[in-house]
């Protein structure tokens, strides 16, 4: 399993990947997009403009490139809001041509109309499917390979048996695979997910908020849960793997079939992302030694005291 860490700066490429990172992702809304659209209209999921979330500068993609190549540590680029306006396609096209010159031809898209249209102008790029797009089943799963879909991301809400099941059914050797390790585990499906990540507002997963069962709902409610009572804790807390953690499981997905493994996090300060890489890949180096025995012991060497279950992306 390869490591994919977030890049929200070119000056942490390189310590990074002494740290441990084997590919890379990041945002780039380059200013011409921020003139016509601010963040009203988002590029990706990261509608920041104060925190350092996405790249700006062609001239960074530039340097970035050049990092790339020389090291070999590829980085993909994330384009993968929901949906956009019919309008915004030729300047994504344009985005995405000149990040291409520079080297970077992968990119992490949602919206199944941006990938028909890439498809259709023979756009010479690699496509990871977001895990924002909710390709839940194999169906779907099949639906995307038909359109050129290298990689799948799965979402937050798939477990181990649902990846283990899905790569199955349409073949390891079909595409890559990636999941979800540490950082973020919004409670939200990032599909159905129209809240905006930026500066002016309080980030909607981080109210504090309280699920309560079926069985306690009216008769006349058909959904399975909904919010009720008083305030519990915020999904995000601090320390290491405080709001997203899966690195017990790391063994799991392996045997899956999941080939990338991923570090959430753009904007994050910089030595606390160097810290996550470092423990992640000492969790993934115990996980490839030791198989079977793995979980115990990265709960031993990462939670003596208690494992942050309820972080936990995939509970079994």
């Amino acid at each position: 399993m390869k490591l994919l860490v977030p890049l929200s700066n070119s000056v942490d490429f390189l310590p990074l990947v002494e740290a441990g990172a084997d590919e890379f992702y990041c945002g780039f809304v380059p200013h011409e997009w921020l003139r016509r659209y601010q963040n009203i209209l988002p590029l990706n999921r990261r509608e920041f403009m104060i925190m350092p979330s996405n790249l700006t500068s062609y001239t960074e993609m530039d340097i970035i490139g050049k990092m790339a190549r020389d090291t070999g540590v590829s980085v993909k680029i994330a384009i993968n809001y929901l949906y956009y306006l019919e309008e915004q396609y030729d300047l994504i096209l344009e985005i995405v041509k000149k990040l291409i010159d520079k080297g970077l031809d992968t990119f992490i898209i949602a919206d199944p109309a941006l990938i028909l249209f890439l498809k259709e102008k023979q756009v010479p790029c690699k496509i990871h499917l977001s895990g924002e797009n909710g390709a839940y089943n194999a169906l779907s799963m099949r639906f995307f390979l038909d359109l050129g879909v290298d990689r799948f991301v799965f979402s937050r809400k798939n477990t181990v048996d649902d990846i283990r099941s899905c790569i199955e059914s349409i073949g390891r050797d079909s595409a890559e695979f990636e999941a979800f390790i540490l950082n973020e585990r919004c409670f939200f499906s990032g599909a159905f997910c129209n809240t905006f990540h930026c500066d002016e507002l309080l980030n909607i997963c981080s109210i504090p908020y309280k699920l309560g069962p079926k069985s306690n709902l009216t008769e006349n409610n058909s959904n399975n849960y909904e919010f009720v009572g008083e305030k519990s804790a915020p999904a995000a807390t601090d320390g290491f793997a405080a709001d997203g953690c899966g690195i017990c499981r790391l063994y799991d997905l392996i045997k899956a079939g999941v080939t990338h493994g991923k570090i959430v996090g753009r904007g994050k300060n910089f030595k606390d992302m160097l810290d996550d890489v470092r423990k992640v890949r000492k969790a993934l180096t115990i996980a490839e030694k030791y198989k079977e025995k793995s979980p115990g012991l990265i709960r031993e060497a990462f939670f003596p005291d208690a494992c942050p279950e309820k972080s936990c992306y995939y509970i079994k």
